[in-house]
């Protein structure tokens, strides 16, 4: 997120997503370790390890590069000519044409997708997140429902407790000041930590004005608006502004009495639009960047996040976020990337399906299945935060057999893992690849929201069969 150059002086320069030093990221993320937690061993961006090594009978996905191909392909994907999907087949005279620059005879001219489906333009379908499960007896019945338990409870109210003893008295949260007996990180990035631990409050049903810890809330939202420019989060990490953003937009959406939360979200949200890649519709670190998955996941939840406090969202953006997952996506196998020349990884699989779903595609769609089935085979990472926080959001939406095999073990690890004992009580342990950039408080908080799975948004698909 914020880069520690960038953000403050005398902090530690970092690859951590915080970071705004984007200049190798475009490397694979490792499977085994988490795009956006905190690993002690991390020395790279999540967006920059490369995947662990996975069972032969998973799906190996290939760079999908826009190539270019002849007009006998059928809309399956196959060719007259029984090409293999996936392939080029040799263009027959009638489908061939001069080209002017190099004088000779080409294949006529169609974008496709590797599996040769080309992809039409259409209107993406943002759909809104349902946060009415996050207290009371709803949140029981969802918590029931999901697959959470009595002890994954304990351990949500363990790591708030300790939250809660780290928020500075301006209503901050500091990554480099974590306490005694946890691993700081180095960023000078208070924004980025103070959003990512008001989510954790927020995904516990405490609002400003309800809820036990509402005077938590209420610090850290008063916090975020005594900053200077408070339109603007996004000008040392994008990465900041949405996690700023989504805690505005939940806030307003949970509590709509509060209308500066409100005033603030729409002011954020019109950034937000405003820093797009003009050209490709992802985001990345600065504003008008080209790209990434990493990065343009935080936006879209944020713009969902919006949709659902009632605030309007340009739909030219929500397209154009649309054909951006499109340029960094495998068809056939349901896979994602970091970036159009990077290889799919589980990590970046998860935030794109998770986009996917929030842009609106059906929970039958077959592209969706089979990334989906591929995260199931993948399973849950013993060290990656990230990757287990976007999948655990992107499995829970879909619900089933596999989601409830793939949370037993997620919920039971970290429940397992969690410190028992001793000052860090209810935290977590370093393990994932931002450890030595964002700290305790990153791993923490990541595994906190990832506990929430079950109440904090219901499924998407409840409703569909």
């Amino acid at each position: 997120m914020l880069s520690a150059e960038a953000a403050g002086s005398g902090a530690a320069k970092s690859d951590s997503k915080f970071s705004g030093d984007n200049a190798s990221n475009e490397q694979s993320v490792s499977g085994a370790q988490t795009d956006g937690s905190a690993s002690a061993a991390a020395a790279n961006s999540a967006d920059e390890i490369e995947s662990p090594a996975l069972p032969s009978s998973t799906i190996t996905a290939t760079t999908e590069s826009t190539v270019e191909t002849t007009e006998s392909e059928l809309p399956d994907g196959s060719t007259s000519d029984g090409v293999a999907s996936g392939t080029v087949a040799e263009a027959k005279p009638e489908n061939r044409e001069l080209d002017k620059k190099f004088g000779i005879s080409l294949p006529k001219k169609k974008s496709r997708t590797e599996s040769g489906r080309p992809r039409p333009t259409q209107n993406a379908d943002l759909q809104e997140s349902d946060m009415t499960a996050r207290s009371g007896e709803e949140r029981q019945q969802a918590l029931e429902a999901g697959g959470g338990t009595a002890e994954s409870e304990k351990a949500v109210a363990l790591a708030l407790k300790w939250l809660k003893e780290l928020q500075h008295a301006d209503g901050s949260w500091d990554f480099r000041d974590v306490g005694q007996d946890a691993q700081p990180g180095i960023l000078d990035a208070d924004l980025g930590a103070t959003a990512m631990a008001m989510l954790c409050f927020l995904g516990a049903g405490n609002t400003t004005r309800t809820g036990p810890e509402k005077e938590v809330v209420k610090k850290a939202f008063d916090y975020i608006r005594s900053q200077k420019d408070n339109s603007n989060w996004g000008q040392d990490s994008m990465y900041v502004h949405a996690l700023v953003t989504l805690c505005l937009t939940e806030l307003a959406a949970m509590e709509p009495d509060e209308k500066d939360a409100r005033t603030l979200a729409i002011k954020a949200i019109r950034f937000m639009e405003s820093a797009q890649d003009p050209h490709g519709g992802g985001w990345r670190y600065r504003p008008h960047e080209p790209g990434d998955t990493s990065v343009t996941g935080w936006q879209i939840l944020a713009l969902q996040s919006a949709k659902t406090a009632g605030i309007e969202v340009d739909q030219k953006v929500v397209n154009d976020a649309h054909q951006f997952l499109d340029s960094v996506s495998s068809y056939d196998s349901g896979q994602y990337r970091y970036t159009q020349g990077s290889s799919a990884t589980p990590c970046m699989t998860a935030v794109g399906l998770l986009c996917r779903m929030c842009l609106g595609w059906s929970h039958d769609n077959s592209h969706l299945q089979r990334g989906l089935g591929y995260l199931v085979t993948v399973g849950v990472s013993p060290i990656d935060m990230y990757q287990n926080y976007y999948a655990a959001m992107a499995l829970h939406h879909v619900g089933g057999p596999e989601w409830k095999s793939w949370n037993t073990q997620m919920r039971d690890q970290l429940i397992q893992t969690q410190i028992k004992s001793g000052p860090a009580v209810g935290s977590w342990s370093v393990t994932d690849p931002h450890g030595q950039a964002a700290g305790q408080i990153y791993q923490t908080a990541l595994s906190v929201l990832t506990l929430e799975v079950y109440y904090r948004y219901l499924p998407l698909y409840r409703n569909e069969k």
